[in-house]
This record gives C-alpha cells, structure tokens and sequence, in this order.
C-alpha cells in the first residue's frame, strides 16, 4: 500500500463530495477516521452515504491494512499481502451527529 494522504480535503475547487474524495485517495489511500474528520463539518450522513455510494460503484474501496481501515481509490492495484484485507462496509447503519 501506498503511504496513507496526510493533510486536509481541498474543497475550494467546488468539486462534488464524492469527486473530491477520489481526487484525495487516487493518490493516497487515507485512513477512514482521517476521512471522517476531514470532512467533520459535513452532516456525516452526507459523508457516510457519500463512501457508500463510491464504495457501491466501485470507485472507492475500503480496506485493512495493518489493523486500521482505509479508503483507497478502486483503480489503484491492491498489494497481495496478508495485512491488506477488504472489508465489507458497515455503511448504511446511519451515525448520528
């Protein structure tokens, strides 16, 4: 895996939510919690229905890498090791602000 994206969203470029996220993880898979806080300003129903929908079209993809959960762009290839898993989604289960 690639060197997890530390930093902030840019969302001055106007992009839509989803767009701006690939935009992030095409580079540089981030951890799911970083991608929670980074967008905390957001209703996290928008941020969480937002990956689900990513997540459902196979643009994004969230996985375990050592022990943590990541979001990573789906065109980038995954290693083939036993520390890098895909997890199923827990998206849908609405998180309350």
């Amino acid at each position: 895996m690639v060197a997890p994206y530390e930093g902030s969203f840019d969302l001055s470029r106007n992009l839509p939510l989803g767009e701006a996220i690939l935009e992030v993880i095409r580079r540089h898979p981030m951890k799911e919690t970083e991608v929670l806080q980074a967008l905390c300003d957001l209703p996290s129903r928008v941020v969480e229905s937002t990956l689900a929908e990513l997540e459902a079209e196979g643009r994004a993809r969230r996985v375990e890498f050592r022990g943590q959960l990541f979001w990573r762009h789906a065109s980038v290839p995954q290693a083939d090791n036993a520390d890098n898993r895909e997890r199923p989604s827990r998206r849908g289960r609405a998180r309350s602000n």
